[in-house]
């Protein structure tokens, strides 16, 4: 839903000399395109040091990779249906699956949404793969995934209110502490949609900024943070996921994270980095552990929740899935009933889903 913006790293084996091809010079860049216009690469046409790597990124449907030999440099794109980011990932899979194995180290640079370039290095010399998107390709399918905010209780009229909505596939995000015990009760019973909770995390600012009870700091033990978990858990058994409410300190910390994360992916819970941390290492240690995370922001009431209805189309569009994030309103979710029918009527490939659902979209890449 959102760009992000930070490196990986990822170590290979070291090619001997002998394996790595030698340069060939072109005056026009090499255009493979898949799978309509298949080509052999072969030693002589390329000065890349791993041919099967580069057979493999043109395996994949309506893509199209160009190759640049003076420059080291290569553009690959991609049909829209989902983010760079997870194309990037997928393609730093294959390559270290890919034997031998041609680079000793490699790094992916986020720079946004519409542009991401890997680097990869063997002994003195740098190569790098653009990613960018093949305009002329779009999914057939998108999913819709929405969510409700809440920070305060929530009244027995409210719940009603949800129950009645026929938002089944709406997630409401609530601050567990703040809900009394009559509230926790109605909601476990009544509420059919997915239920995500606020996790209170030490921020930079602490003790300036308190995240207030059954919060984790960064000096706590992985059993302090399993017992924080509980008392936050106990009282919502129907619970899926967590949101953050502080907690930059927390998802830049990789100790703490990690076992974190470790914890929730035991309970296979998913998570929310709702810190707008740029040094968050939630996404990477999130999938290291097979857990579903999504990133953004805190929201406010929009000025016009119609412009932000298309631009949530808009993005599902381009990367196959979209999240909308707003604060509990009662006006927000008459408005929200009325989008969802006109989008099913007069929208195809459109379905509504969870924010877990939507985070287990992954990429099938051929053989």
């Amino acid at each position: 839903m959102c760009g992000m913006f930070f490196a990986h790293l990822f170590e290979f084996k070291k090619l001997d000399d002998s394996s790595v091809p030698q340069t060939h010079t072109s005056k026009k860049p090499l255009v493979i395109s898949s799978p309509t216009h298949p080509v052999d690469l072969s030693k002589d046409q390329l000065s890349y040091p791993n041919i099967s790597f580069f057979n493999s990124l043109k395996a994949f449907p309506q893509s199209e990779l160009k190759f640049n030999n003076r420059r080291a440099h290569s553009n690959l794109l991609l049909p829209q249906g989902f983010p760079l980011e997870s194309y990037a990932l997928k393609i730093s899979e294959i390559f270290k699956g890919i034997e031998p194995k041609g680079l000793i180290e490699g790094q992916i640079s986020y720079g946004n949404q519409e542009k991401i370039r890997l680097f990869f290095f063997e002994n003195s010399k740098s190569y790098s793969l653009g990613l960018s998107y093949n305009e002329k390709y779009h999914p057939e399918a998108f999913d819709l995934a929405l969510g409700l905010w809440l920070s305060r209780d929530l009244s027995s009229e409210e719940i009603t209110l949800l129950k009645s909505s026929n938002l089944d596939h709406l997630t409401l995000l609530v601050d567990g502490r703040k809900l009394s015990t009559e509230s926790q009760k109605a909601l476990n019973e009544n509420w059919n949609g997915e239920l995500w909770l606020w996790l209170p995390l030490e921020p930079h600012q602490y003790p300036y900024q308190n995240p207030g009870d059954n919060a984790i700091y960064i000096h706590n033990s992985p059993e302090e943070m399993e017992q924080t978990l509980q008392n936050l858990l106990n009282p919502y058994p129907k619970a899926q996921g967590l949101i953050t409410h502080m907690g930059d300190r927390v998802v830049e910390n990789e100790r703490v994270l990690r076992d974190l994360f470790s914890l929730l992916a035991g309970e296979d819970l998913a998570f929310f980095d709702m810190t707008g941390s740029q040094r968050s290492l939630a996404p990477k240690l999130g999938r290291q552990q097979g857990l579903v995370v999504h990133k953004g922001i805190q929201p406010t009431i929009p000025e016009n929740l119609d412009q932000e209805w298309t631009q949530l189309l808009t993005r599902a569009q381009k990367f196959g899935s979209a999240l909308l994030l707003l604060p509990f309103d009662k006006n927000i979710i008459d408005q929200l009933k009325s989008f969802c029918k006109a989008t099913e009527q007069g929208k195809k490939g459109f379905h509504f889903v969870t924010y877990t659902q939507s985070g287990k979209r992954k990429i099938s890449w051929p053989n």
